[in-house]
């Protein structure tokens, strides 16, 4: 997750295009335990991560139901939070385009969070 913030490699069509990205969000699975990434860069781009507490789904469980409706919120969640149109910041350089990604939500909104920086 750290490396589409960090690399900055694009392909060619890309290049022209000043798409920068503060945030990746991500989810890792077994379809059994579900987890809840995100990955930020603070003022110095030093990337930070925050991991959800896993959402385990029991199949054939009576509670199944309910963990799957917690699974799908978090996956809308996501869904919405990269759809969320922010204005870029303005450090210096210019004013630049309104861009996407960036929230002042994060994951904890959602689901205990285990930080990792």
């Amino acid at each position: 997750m750290e490396s589409p913030l960090t690399c900055h490699k694009r392909k060619a069509n890309e290049i022209d295009d000043e798409y920068d990205m503060d945030k990746v969000l991500g989810i890792v699975t077994d379809a059994e335990k579900w987890y809840f990434m995100e990955c930020t860069l603070d003022e110095e781009r030093k990337p930070s991560f925050k991991l959800s507490e896993p959402v385990i789904v029991e199949y054939n469980d009576e509670n199944m139901q309910i963990k799957v409706e917690k699974v799908l919120g978090h996956i809308v969640w996501l869904l919405e939070e990269a759809q969320k149109p922010v204005e870029a910041s303005q450090s210096g350089e210019g004013s630049r385009e309104i861009k996407r990604v960036k929230s002042s939500s994060n994951l904890e909104e959602k689901s205990d969070t285990i930080v990792k920086s």
